[in-house]
């Protein structure tokens, strides 16, 4: 991160390893991004969505299950946990 890169809320990015980006997925095709918090945990934005990885996974399967936007945010759930590190 770099130049005039403007982070708000509780997000702690320090370089590239502290965040991804996931464009184009899901029924609206929106950006998914995934970044460190200062409490050293991961949170999730995506469109009006912000929270936890695990609530982002609640809500997905919520409102996506059986769909091919499941597959998809599955396959982006697990490489933001691949990414950090997150065991599951």
């Amino acid at each position: 991160v770099s130049g005039d890169a403007w982070v708000s809320g509780d997000a702690r990015v320090e370089n590239d390893h502290m965040h991804c980006g996931f464009d184009c997925f899901g029924s609206c095709n929106r950006h998914t991004h995934a970044y460190m918090t200062n409490e050293n945990k991961v949170e999730i934005r995506c469109g009006c969505f912000r929270g936890s990885i695990e609530e982002f996974e609640r809500k997905v399967k919520e409102t996506h299950a059986g769909t091919i936007y499941e597959k998809q945010y599955k396959a982006i759930i697990n490489l933001i946990k691949i990414k950090f590190g997150i065991d599951g």
